[in-house]
């Protein structure tokens, strides 16, 4: 986890929370008051730990916390994390670029595919964003679709 991130009160107990419910340690934790959802980020191999059986995991923290929970695979590079962000949308690739001394990301999909990686009121591509943002410095997150 970047040394820069700070977690206020609220989002240690979701952590905790999350920790004692699957037993899995989070390594980044959002949480959009806006959208109603919290974010966490878990090592890659326990995503589905912490999903549980069932979505066991996942019914349980929506009933404590009363709200969605997006559960996301940490990767150390930056294409495959985004890739894993944007799940269960299928990626086709993703550039990482410097334009106008800005480092961004352009995810490249189908174009049936975009709805999806932009989400209800761009809640996924804001949530790519972000952790993009935290995670790897990334100024920008863009999408370019075709019918490719």
């Amino acid at each position: 986890m970047p040394k820069h991130i700070k977690f206020d009160e609220k989002t240690l107990d979701f952590m905790r929370l999350f920790t004692s419910a699957t037993d899995i340690v989070v390594k980044d934790c959002v949480v959009d008051e806006e959208a109603g959802k919290i974010v966490f980020v878990v090592s890659k191999e326990e995503v589905g730990k912490a999903i549980g059986k069932n979505a066991l995991n996942v019914k349980y923290l929506r009933e404590k916390t009363g709200k969605e929970i997006d559960i996301i695979g940490w990767s150390s590079d930056p294409a495959e994390f985004l890739k894993n962000v944007f799940l269960p949308a299928h990626v086709n690739a993703i550039d990482l670029q410097e334009r106008d001394g800005k480092k961004v990301a352009v995810i490249r999909a189908a174009a049936n595919e975009k709805g999806i990686l932009i989400g209800r009121n761009g809640r996924n591509i804001n949530k790519a964003k972000v952790l993009a943002r935290r995670h790897f410095d990334l100024d920008d997150v863009v999408i370019f679709s075709s019918n490719l």
